[in-house]
């Protein structure tokens, strides 16, 4: 999902028994605990592995796709879409500012390579939603 804010995406994965994701749980999942240099390994971003603007005009090829549209790019343990499609969400804050979050992963308007990276700096967002930004709950398995 995206066009949400960090408030809803929350509130989302709470009602769900889950929660968002720490930036250091986003990251184990993405390069496979330290071994990938993207989540599906070490080729470089193009449109086999995500959803993306390879155009490099910000605009991407045509917004966003269906979840797991890229099986490519999947991450280690089969999960799709941790770097292109939308950035995420994660429960980290930048610093002690209240209304800044850590998001993670590329966007489908993204074409720099280092944005798509497991360990990728990471951009900073207001908790406002946006058409690049969405989502994905973690939760324990009983």
């Amino acid at each position: 999902m995206n066009c949400i804010d960090w408030i809803g995406a929350d509130v989302f994965c709470k009602q769900a028994w889950g929660r968002l994701p720490s930036v250091e749980e986003w990251e184990a999942e993405a390069s496979d605990g330290g071994q990938r240099i993207y989540p599906w390994g070490s080729q470089a971003p193009n449109r086999d592995y995500a959803v993306m603007d390879e155009a490099g005009n910000e605009y991407g090829e045509a917004g966003t796709e269906a979840v797991c549209s890229r099986v490519l790019g999947q991450s280690v343990s089969g999960l799709c879409g941790f770097a292109g499609n939308v950035a995420e969400w994660t429960s980290s804050r930048f610093g002690s500012r209240r209304t800044h979050r850590v998001i993670r992963g590329a966007s489908w308007r993204d074409a720099k390579a280092s944005y798509f990276r497991a360990s990728s700096p990471g951009r900073l967002r207001t908790m406002l939603g946006d058409d690049e930004v969405g989502f994905r709950c973690v939760r324990a398995w009983r």
